[in-house]
C-alpha cells in the first residue's frame, strides 16, 4: 500500500483530532442546555406557584425572585457541565455576564408574564410558560456567543 493512501483502523485514538463543529452548533451542548434550562425552570416556576399560592406573594414580584434563582442554577450548571469552553478566566466574572445576559431574558420574561395575564387573561402559570419559551432562545444565543466559547488569545 503507498503512504499516499489514508489507512483505517480500529484505534480508539487516531492520529489526528477530528474538526469539531462550528461552537454555536454544538448539539450536545444544547441538549445539555436545554435539560439544565428545564431543572431551572422548574426551580423558576415552582417556586413561582410556590410563593404565589402558599405565601401569597403577588406574581410579578414572586417571578422576579425565582427567575434569579432559576438563574442561578442554569448557570451553576452551564458552567460545570453544559459548555465546554468558557471565554471568562474568574467564575465571577461569567456570572456577571452571565446575570447581564439573564436580564434581558428577565425582561422577556416578565414582560410577557404580564401582558399574557393583565391582556390576554391567562392564568399566572400558563402566561409563565409562554414567557419562559419567549426567554429561552435568546439567553441560550446570548449566553453561548458572549460566554461559552473559546476566549481569542489577548496577543
Amino acid at each position: 500500500m503507498s503512504s499516499s493512501t489514508p489507512t483505517w483502523t480500529l484505534d480508539p485514538e487516531p492520529s489526528e483530532p477530528l474538526p469539531k463543529p462550528p461552537p454555536i452548533f454544538r448539539i450536545r451542548e444544547f441538549l445539555r442546555y436545554f435539560g439544565v434550562s428545564l431543572l431551572a425552570l422548574l426551580v423558576d416556576a415552582g417556586g413561582l406557584f410556590l410563593l404565589v399560592e402558599k405565601a401569597h406573594w403577588h406574581y410579578l414580584p414572586a417571578a422576579v425572585l425565582c427567575f434569579t434563582l432559576g438563574s442561578l442554577v442554569a448557570f451553576v450548571l452551564s458552567t460545570v457541565w453544559v459548555f465546554e469552553e468558557h471565554s471568562f478566566r474568574r467564575w465571577h466574572d461569567g456570572f456577571l455576564a452571565f446575570t447581564l445576559i439573564g436580564l434581558v431574558g428577565l425582561v422577556i420574561n416578565t414582560s410577557l408574564l404580564w401582558s399574557c395575564t393583565e391582556w390576554g387573561g391567562l392564568p399566572y402559570m400558563a402566561s409563565k410558560g409562554v414567557a419562559a419559551l419567549g426567554s429561552f432562545g435568546i439567553n441560550f444565543i446570548l449566553r453561548k456567543m458572549a460566554l461559552f466559547t473559546t476566549r481569542a488569545s489577548s496577543a
